[in-house]
């Protein structure tokens, strides 16, 4: 490994720290608004916020990123830390889309192992779900206990 490559991999990391800061001060705005109230009605029904958490995802087609506005959204106060769990979820679902969108024009091998991908992130994520919906309590406890004072893991 070369300087060129270590210095290229502390500069990708500084731009991706640089963006989900620059993400939660434009959030700030957003944590009074419509979009409060819009992901406010996602409380009452989580599994479509697990069916948001597969959209976002499908189209930034990046599970990565989907993961970090929700943490972001979480630290502005706008989702709770309960909803984020089943938006994450999704997002794993929809971490799936680029393999299938890959598997198009492919083998029937290269379609089977998408598919395959597809279901095991499905069946893992119902899992989860169910495992969420049962211990939420708990694990949300347990989750705010890391970080005591924080009013906004609340």
């Amino acid at each position: 490994m070369t300087i060129t490559h270590l210095l290229s991999f502390f500069a990708g990391i500084g731009l991706f720290l640089y963006g989900i800061s620059a993400m939660g001060e434009g959030l700030e705005y957003a944590a009074g608004s419509k979009m409060k109230k819009i992901l406010g009605a996602l409380t009452k029904n989580r599994l479509l916020a697990v069916l948001m958490g597969t959209l976002v995802t499908a189209l930034i087609q990046s599970s990565s990123a989907a993961t970090g506005v929700v943490i972001t959204m979480v630290g502005a106060g706008i989702v709770p830390l309960y909803l984020a769990l089943f938006i994450v979820l999704g997002a794993n679902i929809g971490t799936c889309v680029t393999a299938l969108l890959a598997s198009v024009g492919a083998n029937s091998n290269s379609k089977r192992v998408a598919l395959i991908h597809f279901t095991f992130n499905v069946i893992g994520t119902a899992i989860f779900t169910v495992i969420v919906l049962l211990f939420g309590d708990p694990l949300i406890r347990f989750l705010v206990s890391m970080f005591p004072g924080d009013s906004t893991m609340s």
